[in-house]
């Protein structure tokens, strides 16, 4: 069974943090907590001024940790070619998984794909990494 943890983009800060906890307020509504910057304790963010990045359970090459959002890269070696792809981890509805997803639509699940790619960096903080440099 795979860990469930989660990051979160604070929308208000531009920063990714840890999610140290999640609890449900008197009024019904979802609450993240969040390490306090330079200090021991958590600071109480609503659910909307954040964006939650689940774990998918995977590691990149490097043993470092795959959330959703992160971007990862690959060299793929095709008939004598080499080049690099690169993908944005999203959760995909119809397979009920996470799965890598190029600029040209969906790749097979991301299993095989996760053992020879590396995070470079995640949609909030280098959404430029994604654009087409053609």
């Amino acid at each position: 069974m795979r860990e469930i943890k989660f990051r979160a983009w604070d929308l208000d800060e531009k920063e990714d943090c840890r999610v140290l906890a999640i609890r449900w307020d008197v009024t019904g509504g979802i609450q993240i907590g969040l390490p306090i910057k330079d200090g021991i304790g958590l600071r109480w963010l609503h659910i909307s001024r954040v964006k939650l990045r689940e774990f998918t359970g995977l590691k990149d090459k490097n043993g470092k940790e795959i959330f959703e959002g992160d971007i990862i890269q690959r060299l793929v070696k095709d008939d004598g070619r080499e080049y690099i792809q690169t993908f944005e981890i999203v959760w995909n509805d119809e397979d009920a998984e996470f799965s890598p997803r190029a600029k040209n639509g969906w790749e097979p699940c991301i299993g095989p794909v996760h053992k020879d790619s590396e995070i470079i960096g995640n949609i909030y903080e280098n959404p430029e990494l994604l654009e087409d440099k053609s």
